[in-house]
């Protein structure tokens, strides 16, 4: 019976953390938890793995320009079971909104989003996912969200989201098949049924129906490759996240001819951009 697991420490550009993410995810990593950080510009990441494989090491030192593998260490598979809990409080956000997973009480005073942390991107307790569930419950509070788009799902935790402040239905469209699998197990834990949204592996190229709320929490560079995508299905709101500082006037630029410009919330480097579809 396997005893130990492995933890690497890593120090990564802040951009990256999403790219590299789906990298260590991609090597077989079991988790991942990021760290606190005084430094605006790069972040800390531990990455945990069942088992040394060959060249695993070597993998992850070269993820790229920026990427500081600080420690590696083998510990026991019952301090990690335990301590990963440890790690994911529950999460007020906004006025009314709160991130639990399921082992913590219940809170019925508040609009509850129960994610259980696995593979998919989208726990709260990212900035960029924080932006977003703050930026969302205010489109919610000006007018209904109506029929919701999320694009790059992760958990799901933005659908959820959305169908406890009132959507009306979700579609969502996620590129790893594992992720994709929590979405209805999180809208379960979250009182929801999960045939409110309709979940597709890909991209939302896949979606021919438009939408009236049309999310996106991904990176910068992505939110631009799917800027045409975003003008043929929402017909309404527009809320994009994972945005650093350099993407914010390019994608303004590439969206102003069909839609004006809505809100702006920040927690640097990142951002969270809200637009309006023009008549």
């Amino acid at each position: 019976m396997q005893k130990n697991y492995l933890e690497f420490c890593l120090k990564i550009p802040a951009a990256s953390l999403e790219v590299i993410s789906e990298k260590l995810f991609e090597f077989g990593a079991l988790g991942i938890e990021e760290l606190e950080s005084n430094e605006p510009e790069q972040a800390w990441i531990k990455a945990y793995f069942s088992t040394e494989t060959q060249g695993l090491e070597q993998a992850i030192s070269g993820l790229g320009e920026g990427v500081v593998l600080h420690s590696k260490q083998s510990k026991p598979i019952l301090n990690w079971q335990e301590n990963w809990k440890e790690h994911f409080k529950p999460l007020p956000l906004g006025n009314r909104l709160l991130v639990r997973p399921p082992w913590e009480t219940a809170q019925p005073t508040k609009v509850e989003i129960v994610i259980n942390p696995g593979l998919g991107f989208g726990t709260g307790y990212h900035e960029s996912t924080r932006l977003a569930l703050e930026a969302l419950e205010e489109l919610a509070q000006a007018a209904p969200l109506g029929k919701v788009m999320d694009v790059g799902a992760g958990s799901g935790i933005l659908s959820v989201a959305a169908l406890k402040l009132g959507g009306s239905g979700a579609q969502c469209c996620e590129l790893e098949a594992e992720a994709l699998a929590e979405i209805p197990q999180n809208m379960v834990l979250s009182g929801l049924n999960p045939e409110r949204a309709q979940c597709l592996l890909g991209g939302p190229e896949g979606f021919s129906e438009p939408c009236d709320t049309l999310l996106a929490n991904i990176t910068g560079d992505a939110l631009l490759e799917l800027a045409g995508e975003f003008e043929r299905l929402c017909q309404g709101r527009l809320l994009l996240s994972g945005i650093v500082d350099e993407y914010i006037e390019p994608l303004r630029q590439r969206l102003q001819a069909r839609f004006q410009p809505l809100g702006h919330w920040q927690i640097p480097p990142w951002h969270a951009l809200a637009f309006q579809k023009k008549l």
